[in-house]
């Protein structure tokens, strides 16, 4: 009986862990989406065309993203959302070069 709690208690350490590493990575990621975005509609101001077909673009893949925040969410794998956050940092930081 002792061993099946501590197990519990560190299976719950362990996912409330993940969640942490895995809401930080969508945070990360929507920064990183919203600094794309101010980016690209600066460098496309002068082509009207083309700045609406990047903002519907873009509104497409917010959408598909935030399914996939919510199929993150509910499987919280630490190792995924750990290796997504490392690439979207790197993203982001190379983004604000």
């Amino acid at each position: 009986m002792k061993k099946i709690a501590i197990f519990a208690i560190l299976l719950g350490v362990n996912l409330v862990h993940a969640n942490d590493v895995c809401n930080e990575y969508i945070k990360q990621s929507r920064l990183y989406l919203d600094e794309l975005y101010a980016k690209e509609s600066k460098r496309l101001a002068n082509d009207e065309k083309a700045l609406r077909l990047f903002e519907l673009k873009f509104d497409e893949f917010k959408q598909r993203q935030s399914g996939q925040e919510a199929i993150i969410l509910q499987n919280k794998d630490e190792k995924f959302c750990k290796r997504k956050l490392e690439e979207t940092n790197k993203l982001l930081n190379d983004l604000k070069k």
